[in-house]
């Protein structure tokens, strides 16, 4: 961030954990999703030493809509199918009907991209909105099993 935490502070409350947190009845934040953090993303600095970043604290919102889960991720670099696994395991619920945001597939192998595909079958969101770091092939290879929808600025979306 291009902003020192003490500024940010003044500005807003900031609140940090690891722990999945409630912020509303129907919304909750994943916290640090478990998953493979196969390799880092690059480096970060800690006690004035350059570190692996694996992203540790990348994370997700899960909303709880009556029909189903909603899922909102930021970049998804502990998997975009351990994120919703977790949301469920979380929230206990069985229908997902959105996942958003995203999907962490850019320039993906062709291993990792048969994976996902696979793992969302089952999954079975109603619909999928990848944008962010998901490539086109990425989204020409989840658009030929899932119902996959255009995303961009001003999109509104109803649950």
């Amino acid at each position: 961030m291009i902003l020192r935490q003490d500024v940010i502070g003044d500005y807003i409350k900031v609140l940090k954990c690891q722990e999945p947190m409630r912020i509303t009845e129907k919304l909750l934040w994943l916290g640090e999703v478990p998953g493979i953090k196969e390799r880092p993303i690059g480096k970060t600095l800690a006690n004035n030493e350059w570190i692996d970043d694996f992203c540790l604290d990348d994370s997700a919102l899960a909303y709880e809509a009556k029909e189903g889960l909603v899922i909102i991720t930021g970049c998804s670099h502990s998997g975009i199918c351990n994120m919703i696994d977790y949301a469920r395991k979380l929230t206990g619920a069985e229908r997902i009907l959105d996942v958003i945001g995203g999907f962490h597939l850019q320039n993906a192998e062709k291993s990792m991209m048969e994976d996902t595909v696979r793992r969302l079958r089952r999954i079975a969101p109603d619909s999928i909105h990848p944008c962010h770091c998901t490539d086109l092939k990425a989204k020409i290879s989840l658009g030929r099993y899932l119902n996959i929808e255009e995303v961009g600025a001003g999109l509104e979306l109803s649950f």
